[in-house]
Protein backbone atom coordinates (compact mmCIF):
# COMPACT_ATOMS: atom_id res chain seq x y z
CA UNK A 1 0.00 0.00 0.00
CA UNK A 2 1.60 3.51 -0.74
CA UNK A 3 2.13 5.77 2.03
CA UNK A 4 0.83 9.71 0.92
CA UNK A 5 2.23 12.31 3.70
CA UNK A 6 0.52 14.98 3.07
CA UNK A 7 0.36 19.10 3.30
CA UNK A 8 -2.41 21.39 2.94
CA UNK A 9 -1.24 25.01 1.41
CA UNK A 10 -3.66 27.87 2.83
CA UNK A 11 -1.86 31.30 2.16
CA UNK A 12 1.21 30.01 1.80
CA UNK A 13 1.56 27.70 5.18
CA UNK A 14 1.08 24.31 6.12
CA UNK A 15 -2.06 23.62 7.87
CA UNK A 16 -4.98 21.37 8.76
CA UNK A 17 -8.80 21.65 8.40
CA UNK A 18 -11.25 19.90 10.58
CA UNK A 19 -13.62 18.61 8.75
CA UNK A 20 -12.94 20.61 5.83
CA UNK A 21 -14.24 24.05 8.09
CA UNK A 22 -11.76 27.19 6.52
CA UNK A 23 -12.99 28.16 10.08
CA UNK A 24 -11.72 25.70 11.97
CA UNK A 25 -8.08 25.23 10.48
CA UNK A 26 -4.91 24.65 12.44
CA UNK A 27 -1.57 26.58 11.14
CA UNK A 28 1.72 24.77 11.59
CA UNK A 29 5.12 26.34 11.99
CA UNK A 30 7.17 23.97 9.44
CA UNK A 31 7.88 25.30 5.79
CA UNK A 32 6.59 22.71 3.06
CA UNK A 33 10.36 22.57 1.54
CA UNK A 34 11.41 21.22 5.17
CA UNK A 35 8.88 19.05 5.29
CA UNK A 36 9.29 17.53 2.00
CA UNK A 37 12.93 17.37 2.87
CA UNK A 38 12.16 15.30 5.86
CA UNK A 39 10.15 12.58 4.04
CA UNK A 40 12.32 12.31 1.31
CA UNK A 41 15.06 11.39 3.57
CA UNK A 42 12.80 8.96 5.26
CA UNK A 43 12.48 7.59 2.30
CA UNK A 44 8.67 8.37 1.37
CA UNK A 45 8.14 7.42 -2.44
CA UNK A 46 5.06 9.67 -3.16
CA UNK A 47 3.79 12.93 -1.35
CA UNK A 48 0.34 14.41 -1.57
CA UNK A 49 -0.21 18.17 -1.70
CA UNK A 50 -3.50 20.23 -2.03
CA UNK A 51 -4.10 23.96 -2.55
CA UNK A 52 -6.53 24.98 -0.35
CA UNK A 53 -6.61 28.75 -1.72
CA UNK A 54 -7.46 27.45 -4.96
CA UNK A 55 -9.63 24.63 -3.68
CA UNK A 56 -12.41 27.57 -2.68
CA UNK A 57 -11.64 29.49 -5.85
CA UNK A 58 -9.25 31.71 -5.02
CA UNK A 59 -6.05 32.94 -6.39
CA UNK A 60 -3.81 29.50 -7.33
CA UNK A 61 -0.53 29.09 -5.15
CA UNK A 62 1.41 28.29 -8.14
CA UNK A 63 4.60 30.02 -7.35
CA UNK A 64 4.93 28.13 -3.98
CA UNK A 65 3.67 24.99 -6.05
CA UNK A 66 6.07 25.32 -8.87
CA UNK A 67 9.23 26.10 -6.48
CA UNK A 68 8.51 22.83 -4.78
CA UNK A 69 8.15 20.73 -8.35
CA UNK A 70 11.03 22.11 -9.32
CA UNK A 71 12.63 20.65 -6.19
CA UNK A 72 11.43 17.44 -5.54
CA UNK A 73 9.70 16.30 -8.48
CA UNK A 74 12.93 14.40 -9.73
CA UNK A 75 13.33 12.58 -6.37
CA UNK A 76 9.67 11.62 -5.20
CA UNK A 77 6.36 11.23 -7.02
CA UNK A 78 3.96 14.57 -6.35
CA UNK A 79 0.67 14.23 -5.94
CA UNK A 80 -1.10 17.71 -6.76
CA UNK A 81 -4.75 18.88 -6.28
CA UNK A 82 -7.18 21.62 -4.83
CA UNK A 83 -9.24 23.84 -7.46
CA UNK A 84 -8.21 22.17 -10.96
CA UNK A 85 -10.69 22.52 -13.18
CA UNK A 86 -9.60 22.90 -16.55
CA UNK A 87 -7.55 21.68 -18.98
CA UNK A 88 -4.83 24.53 -18.71
CA UNK A 89 -4.71 24.30 -14.92
CA UNK A 90 -4.25 20.05 -15.40
CA UNK A 91 -1.61 21.00 -18.17
CA UNK A 92 0.14 23.72 -16.01
CA UNK A 93 0.76 21.24 -13.04
CA UNK A 94 1.81 18.65 -15.15
CA UNK A 95 4.71 20.34 -17.33
CA UNK A 96 5.94 21.41 -13.70
CA UNK A 97 6.74 18.29 -12.97
CA UNK A 98 3.43 16.86 -10.83
CA UNK A 99 3.54 13.16 -11.01
CA UNK A 100 -0.29 13.28 -11.04
CA UNK A 101 -2.44 15.97 -10.76
CA UNK A 102 -6.32 15.59 -8.59
CA UNK A 103 -9.71 15.97 -10.11
CA UNK A 104 -12.64 16.58 -7.77
CA UNK A 105 -14.89 19.38 -8.27
CA UNK A 106 -14.17 18.98 -11.98
CA UNK A 107 -15.43 14.98 -12.22
CA UNK A 108 -19.13 16.03 -10.53
CA UNK A 109 -19.46 19.16 -12.11
CA UNK A 110 -18.11 18.10 -16.10
CA UNK A 111 -17.73 14.52 -16.53
CA UNK A 112 -16.98 14.56 -20.47
CA UNK A 113 -14.28 16.94 -19.94
CA UNK A 114 -12.63 14.87 -17.22
CA UNK A 115 -13.33 11.81 -19.88
CA UNK A 116 -11.57 14.07 -22.45
CA UNK A 117 -8.74 14.58 -20.04
CA UNK A 118 -8.38 10.45 -19.25
CA UNK A 119 -8.62 10.32 -22.83
CA UNK A 120 -5.54 13.17 -23.79
CA UNK A 121 -3.59 12.66 -20.81
CA UNK A 122 -4.05 8.58 -19.60
CA UNK A 123 -5.40 7.77 -16.18
CA UNK A 124 -2.17 7.23 -14.63
CA UNK A 125 -1.72 11.36 -14.64
CA UNK A 126 -4.80 12.07 -13.00
CA UNK A 127 -6.32 10.82 -9.33
CA UNK A 128 -10.01 11.25 -9.51
CA UNK A 129 -11.01 12.30 -5.80
CA UNK A 130 -14.42 12.16 -4.29
CA UNK A 131 -15.41 14.52 -0.53
CA UNK A 132 -18.46 13.08 1.03
CA UNK A 133 -20.73 13.48 3.45
CA UNK A 134 -23.67 11.37 4.50
CA UNK A 135 -27.05 13.08 4.36
CA UNK A 136 -30.43 11.29 4.31
CA UNK A 137 -28.85 7.68 4.12
CA UNK A 138 -26.61 8.21 1.02
CA UNK A 139 -23.13 9.65 0.84
CA UNK A 140 -23.09 12.75 -1.27
CA UNK A 141 -20.11 14.45 -3.40
CA UNK A 142 -18.96 17.71 -1.99
CA UNK A 143 -17.67 19.99 -4.51
CA UNK A 144 -16.14 23.63 -4.71
CA UNK A 145 -13.73 23.08 -1.19
CA UNK A 146 -16.45 21.12 0.19
CA UNK A 147 -18.76 23.95 -0.14
CA UNK A 148 -21.59 22.68 -2.11
CA UNK A 149 -23.61 19.60 -3.28
CA UNK A 150 -21.83 18.29 -6.02
CA UNK A 151 -25.42 16.94 -7.10
CA UNK A 152 -24.31 13.11 -6.96
CA UNK A 153 -23.88 10.46 -4.84
CA UNK A 154 -20.49 8.41 -3.94
CA UNK A 155 -21.83 5.85 -6.09
CA UNK A 156 -22.88 7.52 -9.02
CA UNK A 157 -19.61 9.52 -8.90
CA UNK A 158 -18.00 6.01 -9.25
CA UNK A 159 -19.95 4.49 -12.05
CA UNK A 160 -19.38 7.08 -14.12
CA UNK A 161 -15.47 7.13 -14.36
CA UNK A 162 -14.60 3.19 -12.63
CA UNK A 163 -13.48 2.16 -16.13
CA UNK A 164 -10.35 3.79 -15.96
CA UNK A 165 -7.50 2.52 -13.78
CA UNK A 166 -7.01 5.82 -11.80
CA UNK A 167 -6.40 6.37 -7.82
CA UNK A 168 -9.55 7.44 -6.66
CA UNK A 169 -8.99 9.08 -3.60
CA UNK A 170 -12.09 8.86 -1.26
CA UNK A 171 -12.72 11.26 2.21
CA UNK A 172 -15.92 11.29 4.45
CA UNK A 173 -14.86 14.87 5.27
CA UNK A 174 -16.75 14.09 8.58
CA UNK A 175 -13.49 12.11 9.38
CA UNK A 176 -11.49 14.48 8.00
CA UNK A 177 -8.62 16.41 10.59
CA UNK A 178 -10.07 14.79 13.81
CA UNK A 179 -7.58 11.76 14.27
CA UNK A 180 -10.78 9.77 15.43
CA UNK A 181 -9.88 6.99 12.64
CA UNK A 182 -10.86 6.30 8.94
CA UNK A 183 -14.44 5.45 7.80
CA UNK A 184 -13.60 1.65 7.19
CA UNK A 185 -17.20 0.99 7.19
CA UNK A 186 -17.38 3.35 4.13
CA UNK A 187 -14.37 1.88 2.20
CA UNK A 188 -15.29 -1.89 3.17
CA UNK A 189 -18.38 -0.74 1.04
CA UNK A 190 -16.96 0.52 -1.86
CA UNK A 191 -14.52 -1.81 -2.77
CA UNK A 192 -16.99 -4.72 -2.58
CA UNK A 193 -18.89 -3.08 -5.01
CA UNK A 194 -15.68 -1.53 -6.62
CA UNK A 195 -13.13 -4.23 -6.23
CA UNK A 196 -10.74 -3.25 -8.64
CA UNK A 197 -10.60 0.26 -7.58
CA UNK A 198 -7.11 1.84 -6.50
CA UNK A 199 -8.85 3.36 -3.50
CA UNK A 200 -7.06 5.88 -1.45
CA UNK A 201 -7.95 6.17 2.14
CA UNK A 202 -8.25 9.81 3.19
CA UNK A 203 -9.49 11.50 6.99
CA UNK A 204 -8.52 10.40 10.12
CA UNK A 205 -5.70 8.51 10.17
CA UNK A 206 -4.32 8.16 13.92
CA UNK A 207 -1.70 5.67 14.02
CA UNK A 208 -0.31 2.39 12.18
CA UNK A 209 -2.82 0.09 13.25
CA UNK A 210 -4.96 2.40 10.95
CA UNK A 211 -2.74 1.67 7.87
CA UNK A 212 -2.70 -2.01 8.66
CA UNK A 213 -6.45 -2.01 8.71
CA UNK A 214 -6.77 0.10 5.39
CA UNK A 215 -4.32 -2.31 3.88
CA UNK A 216 -6.23 -5.50 4.81
CA UNK A 217 -9.11 -3.55 3.33
CA UNK A 218 -7.57 -3.55 -0.01
CA UNK A 219 -6.80 0.07 0.18
CA UNK A 220 -3.95 1.27 -2.81
CA UNK A 221 -2.87 3.80 -1.05
CA UNK A 222 -3.87 5.85 2.60
CA UNK A 223 -3.33 10.15 3.19
CA UNK A 224 -1.47 10.90 6.63
CA UNK A 225 -1.92 14.54 7.65
CA UNK A 226 -2.44 15.89 10.72
CA UNK A 227 -1.12 12.98 12.74
CA UNK A 228 2.26 13.44 11.11
CA UNK A 229 1.79 16.93 11.54
CA UNK A 230 1.25 16.59 15.26
CA UNK A 231 3.69 13.90 15.81
CA UNK A 232 1.14 11.25 16.75
CA UNK A 233 2.59 8.72 13.92
CA UNK A 234 6.29 8.33 13.11
CA UNK A 235 6.54 8.33 9.22
CA UNK A 236 9.49 5.87 9.40
CA UNK A 237 7.78 3.66 11.09
CA UNK A 238 4.41 4.72 8.99
CA UNK A 239 5.89 3.35 5.86
CA UNK A 240 6.64 -0.17 7.14
CA UNK A 241 3.36 -0.64 8.45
Amino acid sequence: MKIFPSIDLLQQQVVRLYRGDYNQRTFYSSLPQELLQEWQALGAQQVHIVDLNAARGEARQIQLLAALLQQFSSHIDVQVGGGVRSHAHLSELLKLGATRVVLGSLAAEQPQQVHELMRAYGSERITLACDVLLHEGSYRVRTRGWQKDGGLTLEELIEEFHHYATPWLITDISCDGTLEGPHFALYRSVLQRFPALKLIASGGVRHCEDLREARNQGAWGCIIGRALHEGHINLAEALTC
